[in-house]
């Protein structure tokens, strides 16, 4: 991969060039529940990740800068360093160029999924940024009924998919479902096995099949999640062989 990025390939391409060869991501394994996640497909962000990582030229990250480890070289310095350079020339050129960079190209899995604690209104997705730094809130923004959205109600983006998703691996049998088809206890299990391999990005793109609606109470600071039989049955029957 650093040399496909060192030759110019974009981080796109070197994902479909990665699962072309039957690459996958990194399989993990729960010490304490032996549970499998990972091995799931590329994604541009996760070749981005792996090219800035500065394991490979045998340290680690630490503080605002690198500490050496004892473990191999994997990667030269100095192709390390060519793809660098190359990652940030290339982010400055959609900064300075005349055409607007796509700030909107974020995927979000919970979107029209979320009500609003405070109106009971579905939450709209929303996009801040600070610096050089782009940050995804799910937010009330909705006017419907004549009202104006409501104040500080708003839930950080990535932290709430991936607590969503985290919750859909430990439900128990039966869940809480929307869904008007029936879901038998072993499709129910084949589809939390599944899930439970999945990595995140596999996660991300099938939680809008698998959820039908979010809601949150203040009171009890809980959150409950509602899923869609006919998604986990459809989820189970795509990744079964």
């Amino acid at each position: 991969m650093f040399r496909m990025a060192a030759e110019g390939m974009l981080p796109r391409d070197i994902a479909a060039e990665a699962n072309a060869f039957d690459w996958r991501t990194k399989r993990y394994v729960a010490r304490r529940t032996g549970r499998e996640s990972g091995g799931g497909l590329w994604t541009p962000r996760q070749v981005l990740t792996l090219l800035s990582n500065p394991v490979y030229i045998g340290r680690f990250s630490y503080k605002e800068g690198t500490r050496p480890g004892t473990h191999p070289i994997i990667v030269s310095e100095e192709l390390f360093e060519q793809v660098r350079l190359k990652i940030a020339a290339r982010r400055k050129l959609g900064k300075n160029t005349k055409t607007p960079v796509k700030r909107h190209s974020f995927f979000w899995s919970l979107r029209g999924k979320i009500i609003c604690p405070d109106c009971g209104r579905v939450m709209s997705p929303h996009i801040s940024k600070k610096g050089v730094i782009w940050f995804r809130h799910y937010r009330c923004r909705s006017f419907a009924g004549g009202r104006a959205p409501c104040k500080g109600s708003a839930f950080p983006a990535y932290d709430l998919e991936r607590m969503v998703s985290d919750l859909i691996g430990e439900m128990q049998f039966p869940a809480s479902s929307s869904g008007s088809t029936s879901l038998d206890q072993a499709t129910f299990c084949r589809f939390q096995e599944i899930w439970r391999t999945l990595d995140e990005s596999g996660r991300d793109r099938l939680l809008p099949k698998v959820v039908s609606k979010i809601s949150f109470d203040r009171k009890t600071s809980t959150l409950q999640v509602e899923t869609d039989d006919a998604g986990m049955i459809e989820v189970t029957n795509e990744h079964s062989f």
